[in-house]
């Protein structure tokens, strides 16, 4: 049996991994952009991302109205499957969606708390994150431009 062009380009794109097919544009300092932010967010946010081909390190700082630090820190796979955070209990999965947006789940003890879509825009100069809390609903949308 002879199998068609077709059938074997199919065959080798649904078995290519996109583990390294993480958005190295991404690559750098991100700052929040208030003003431009819909719905609760910190004061002060800070995103950096130094990921080589086929894991991400990602840095988030941030400080909240009563003068609370925040911190979120992981160097994970990029391959869509559950990886330890710095803070025990935590997973983060990523998984890149299209050329310029990724999908992350947060999860507490195997419980989801969070997901968020990140969208590279406006010439690579912008990140727009969609956080949506463990039952889909959108929390925010927030704006980070590039440093």
């Amino acid at each position: 049996m002879r199998r068609s062009p077709l059938l074997a380009a199919a065959t080798i794109l649904l078995g290519a991994s996109p583990a390294s097919a993480q958005i190295m544009e991404m690559n750098g300092s991100w700052e929040l952009n208030p003003s431009k932010t819909l719905g609760p967010s910190p004061v002060q946010e800070t995103l950096v991302f130094r990921s080589t081909p086929g894991t991400q390190r990602y840095t988030m700082t941030s400080r909240e109205q009563d003068g609370r630090a925040g911190l979120n820190e992981w160097e994970i796979a990029y391959d869509g499957h559950d990886h330890p955070t710095a803070t025990p209990g935590n997973t983060a999965s990523i998984r890149r969606l299209d050329d310029k947006t990724e999908f992350v789940v947060n999860k507490r003890n195997g419980v989801i708390t969070s997901t968020y879509t990140r969208v590279l825009v406006d010439n690579d100069r912008t990140i727009m994150s969609v956080g949506r809390d463990a039952e889909g609903k959108v929390m925010w949308v927030r704006v980070f431009e590039k440093q």
